[in-house]
């Protein structure tokens, strides 16, 4: 194991070493990724810290065993822990797609000492290229509004993140959106993941009327609500009244449907 090149804390070595433990994250990242990388799943990513008892050296193996529970299935990996602390709040990061250009928008608040954001593409998920850099604004400010446009190729998919850049240099990244190869974004977009308190839902326009369903993993169905036809839909969930855990939401018209995996913490 070693430490991802973007952190600064050690993992441990040898036997004993109880500071590398403490070090020690698991990252899952939920949905489905062609290249099976870090930031490359369709789903967010959570960070697991492990129970420093749970993180044990196996002397005939000559390794280091990590135990913890997790519900269903995801992408996992083992980096140090971060020092870095988010210079915002990222309250929303979604996008449009219209004929062959894809309109991205994004609020922040409590923005701290942020320089500017680079909206970084990707045909694989894996390797990130700018297409675009947005000076901040934000300091002071509750809930600002940013957006950016970026043309669309021929290529299979898109993958596209933000790369939010401190004036120290010092940058973190959100969640990534896929846009499928006929250019149009999956049906459904569930953000933040996970979510705490609140969730937006984004839906497609489509020319009828359609339904989000809320689903325990254990099938049960604990919320419904029907969206209207011709209109691109963005619905907020308020969570405080369900309880930490594994959901689905589920978008159907009848003849499309869209599933997302999502955890509420």
């Amino acid at each position: 194991m070693t430490a991802n090149p973007a952190r600064t804390l050690s993992l441990p070595s040898a036997p004993g070493d109880n500071a590398g433990k403490a070090n020690l994250r698991d990252y899952q990242y939920h949905g489905t990724s062609t290249t099976c990388t870090p930031g490359s799943y369709s789903g967010g990513g959570i960070e697991i810290n492990p129970d420093d008892a749970k993180i044990v050296w196996n002397d005939l193996l000559k390794r280091w065993e990590v135990t913890f529970d997790i519900t269903g299935f995801s992408g996992f990996f083992v980096s140090s822990s971060s020092n870095e602390v988010l210079p915002l709040t990222l309250l929303f990061f979604d996008a449009t797609v219209k004929d062959d250009k894809a309109l991205f928008e994004w609020t922040t608040t409590n923005e701290i000492d942020v320089a500017y954001f680079e909206l970084q593409r990707s045909t694989d998920g894996s390797n990130y290229s700018i297409a675009s850099k947005i000076t901040a604004k934000g300091a002071g400010i509750a809930n600002v509004q940013y957006n950016s446009t970026d043309k669309l190729g021929e290529e299979k998919n898109y993958y596209y993140r933000l790369k939010i850049v401190d004036r120290d240099g010092s940058a973190k990244y959100s969640d990534i959106i896929k846009i499928n190869c006929t250019g149009q974004k999956s049906a459904l977009s569930v953000f933040p993941n996970p979510a705490h308190g609140s969730v937006v839902i984004a839906t497609p326009a489509v020319s009828m009327p359609s339904e989000l369903r809320l689903i325990e993993m254990t099938g049960r169905v604990v919320k419904v609500f029907t969206i209207g036809k011709n209109s691109v839909q963005k619905t907020t969930i308020n969570l405080l009244n369900f309880k930490p855990g594994t959901y689905k939401m589920i978008w159907t018209n009848g003849i499309r449907s869209s599933v997302q995996t999502f955890i509420i913490e």
